[in-house]
């Protein structure tokens, strides 16, 4: 019966909301799940049925103790798992010359590659761009800029270097709104820190870009930022559904806002919470200017809010930085009220510190963490910390493992323990059964007898 429930479960999952309709939210996180893949599960469940079904005749030959049956089941098994056998070695057949094909690619530009990612690891911190894949279902420039099939911007990402792609995963809310992004914008290149370029020879440059070095075909050149670390502002703010958030995110993307550094605060679904309640509404931006709120809605709006927001002095630098493994820190000269914005994707997890003090988070466009910091110098560090959550669950799967081990030396003396013991709970359970019964009878016999 296992086998048939696994591919049942599955099965039924696979059918997606489409059949269950609003009763899947009942399952946690099935708004974000893309249903389809549950195939794997009906895969795996069918290979069970099969090896399932596979092993009843032979079961059944072998119970007959004649040779020959067992001779035709295995003949007749063997030509069921012909076809499979045959397309199986076929994949990796293919598998095996691509790869081959794929190496040898690899090994002509090997020590170009090698010096390209030595120097890349030795330069000041910060995102290296190579080309993205697609946009709007659409290959860009990136797709084709390959050494044989695998995109030069994956090689990079696999060597440790941080890269700023689309490719890999899109985990995280900002990696699914890349589309918009234009290379030859120098704020968008300022906004994900992308300090590094990589091109293939003869690729179209911008002025905004100064060549560093070039090691066979392929050309690195730097742009100037921030760092990882910026200084805004905004009295904006975006609240709603991840929708309200996925068309707010491109529109700003392609807006003066990114130039102009004036970053909304986002709260999706109220986590988290917007810190200016003032400012706060669920489905468009608004300004909160001496107490009076004006929707954002029309082009003209946007350009006097960004003309309004740009005046007045500079909100300071950002006089160095440190980059590790799970925490960035820096050194700000802020010169007016402003917001210290760090650019990777926000997470719950981050804590940040200024100046010795744990200080709240907050979310800005296009899903950044920041804190507030007054006029001054500070000293800030922001870490990420993994939730206790992980330290139960490994704990947990720990002694899963090791239960596993006992439970394959000591199985049957564990089953046989549990039988013997649930067959002496029942037994005693019928025993005392027995035994009150008899003596309610005896009583009432007795009682009668009296009377």
């Amino acid at each position: 019966l296992v086998p048939i429930l696994v591919f049942i479960a599955w099965l039924l999952l696979y059918f997606g909301r489409t059949t269950w309709g609003s009763a899947i939210d009942l399952l946690p996180f099935s708004q974000n799940i893309h249903m389809h893949r549950f195939v794997g599960g009906v895969h795996l469940g069918g290979i069970f049925l099969a090896a399932t079904a596979l092993a009843m005749p032979l079961r059944w030959a072998v119970t007959r103790g004649n040779k020959w049956y067992i001779a035709v089941v295995i003949l007749l098994t063997l030509v069921l798992l012909a076809p499979v056998y045959v397309e199986r070695t076929a994949y990796l057949s293919d598998n095996s010359a691509a790869k081959l094909e794929n190496q040898a690619s690899l090994k002509a530009e090997q020590a170009e590659m090698d010096d390209l990612i030595t120097t890349l690891q030795r330069l000041p911190p910060g995102r290296v761009y190579a080309g993205l894949s697609v946009a709007s279902g659409e290959e860009r420039w990136g797709f084709q800029y390959r050494i044989g099939p695998v995109p030069v911007a994956l090689i990079l990402g696999a060597a440790g270097l941080d890269v700023f792609s689309g490719t890999l995963h899109k985990y995280s809310l900002i990696s699914n709104e890349l589309e918009p992004f234009d290379e030859s914008n120098p704020h968008h290149y300022n906004l994900f820190n992308i300090k590094y370029a990589v091109f293939p020879e003869g690729s179209q440059v911008f002025d905004f870009m100064n060549p560093v070095e070039q090691f066979g075909r392929h050309e690195i050149f730097k742009v100037e930022t921030t760092g990882y670390f910026d200084l805004v502002g905004s009295r904006l703010a975006l609240d709603g559904s991840k929708e309200v958030y996925k068309s707010g995110a491109q529109a700003w993307l392609t807006s003066g806002f990114p130039e102009a550094k004036l970053h909304p605060q986002i709260s999706i679904d109220g986590s988290p919470q917007i810190r200016n309640e003032g400012t706060r509404n669920r489905t468009v931006l608004l300004e909160n200017l001496e107490s009076t709120d004006r929707s954002l809605e029309s082009v003209s709006d946007l350009d006097y809010y960004i003309a309004q927001a740009s005046n007045g002095p500079t909100r300071g630098s950002v006089i160095s930085e440190d980059v590790g493994t799970n925490y960035y820190s820096t050194r700000v000269n802020v010169e007016r009220e402003s917001m210290l914005m760090l650019k990777v994707a926000y997470h719950p997890n981050w804590r940040a510190t200024v100046d010795g003090v744990d200080t709240e988070t907050f979310m800005l466009m296009p899903g950044f963490p920041a804190v507030q910091l007054g006029p001054g110098e500070h000293n800030i560090m922001m870490e990420y910390e993994s939730g206790n959550l992980r330290k139960v669950l490994l704990g947990f799967g720990f002694l899963a493992l090791v239960s596993i081990g006992i439970l394959e030396r000591r199985g049957a003396t564990v089953s046989a323990s549990l039988k013997s013991s649930v067959l002496v709970s029942v037994l005693s359970s019928m025993k005392l059964r027995d035994n009150r019964s008899g003596s309610r009878s005896g009583r009432r016999r007795r009682s009668r007898r009296n009377r």
